[in-house]
């Protein structure tokens, strides 16, 4: 990609957390068929999950949508259904037969526990942040407000939902820590849009369709912490428009890894990358799981012969400051890789 190619004057969160994370794979997204300033949906390369995603969002604002229309506070299963047949038949709809039946799944736990709240709703609305020469741009599912408080929620339709620690730190027994990327920029972005006087808080929850419950996953953030955050966003920003203008994208290793867009072309060794990167129409996580199954039992094995070992001899060194060996417990003595004693 060429220096300057990808410097524009809008930027997608969805592409600001890439670049957050990885600079060079937001630079493969790019070059994959992703857009600066599009939605990961729209254009670029589709992929089911990401169709899957869609269609529900879809599902959902036509839900919402009837349910205002009509006076509903909830929809039954058959109305519901009838809403993603809805969506699905458009033919440009390009979901497969397992994904059909996930979202099947997904609407049910939608007709079963959302409640529409009793509140001036508003839902997939575009909201943006003008930081003079770009603008960030997003998306909200689904805000309302109930006092001094904002409620946002945006629906996640993987199969994974990570651990609360994932998304907030808990402080005195609240999620006050944001980590959220998106959750974070949206509450910016709300404030910047709309401007509301008397808030205090903004109550941003991920929400998990495929789940029974429609489990959560959230975050606190007080109105006084958005200048903090305002701060660390400009400057990402502004990272990322320095690489834009100069075509210098550095790749970044870590656990994201494995949402890479492209990583045969990371120029990060695959031997220092923390995770593979699994590949759902060729080895698939099933193989990854009976390999790690494999290996973990090698590992068993090998540990069992060197407790043996180390019981009749002694330690056994690794490296320069580690050992094999067993050290005294609460619970009796305990075989494993220790700190060599000096």
């Amino acid at each position: 990609m060429s220096p300057g190619a990808a410097a524009v004057s809008s930027y997608r969160q969805t592409f600001l957390k890439l670049a957050d994370t990885c600079p060079h794979s937001a630079k493969l997204y790019l070059e994959t068929g992703g857009s600066t300033d599009g939605n990961v949906n729209d254009g670029g390369i589709r992929e089911a999950p990401l169709e899957r995603g869609k269609a529900f969002h879809e599902f959902a604002e036509r839900a919402i949508r009837e349910m205002l229309h009509e006076g509903l506070t909830s929809l039954t299963l058959p109305h519901a259904r009838s809403i993603l047949n809805d969506v699905l038949a458009e033919r440009d709809r390009l979901v497969p037969l397992s994904d059909v039946e996930l979202l099947r799944i997904a609407v049910s736990h939608f007709a079963d526990d959302f409640v529409l709240p009793d509140a001036d709703v508003h839902f997939e609305e575009r909201v943006s942040i003008d930081l003079g020469l770009v603008e960030v741009t997003g998306k909200i599912d689904l805000w309302w407000r109930d006092g001094q408080t904002i409620h946002i929620r945006d629906w996640k339709c993987g199969f994974g939902m990570p651990p609360p620690g994932s998304v907030a730190s808990s402080v005195d027994g609240m999620r006050r820590g944001a980590k959220a990327f998106q959750l974070v920029v949206y509450a910016l972005a709300h404030e910047a849009t709309y401007h509301e006087p008397g808030i205090g808080w903004y109550d941003c929850r991920f929400v998990y369709p495929l789940f029974v419950g429609l489990p959560e996953r959230e975050v606190i953030i007080s109105h006084g912490e958005l200048a903090d955050h305002s701060r660390w966003l400009e400057g990402l920003v502004a990272r990322t428009h320095d690489h834009a203008v100069s075509g210098d994208w550095p790749a970044m290793p870590g656990k994201h890894c494995q949402y890479c867009p492209a990583p045969q072309r990371c120029p990060i060794p695959d031997d220092l990358r923390p995770v593979d990167v699994i590949d759902l129409f060729e080895d698939g996580p099933v193989d990854y799981a009976l390999k790690a199954w494999d290996l973990q039992r090698q590992l068993d094995r090998l540990k069992l012969t060197l407790n043996g070992h180390v019981k009749e001899y002694g330690p056994v060194p690794v490296g320069e400051d580690l050992q094999w060996s067993f050290i005294d417990t609460q619970t009796g003595p305990r075989f494993g890789l220790h700190k060599r004693e000096p």
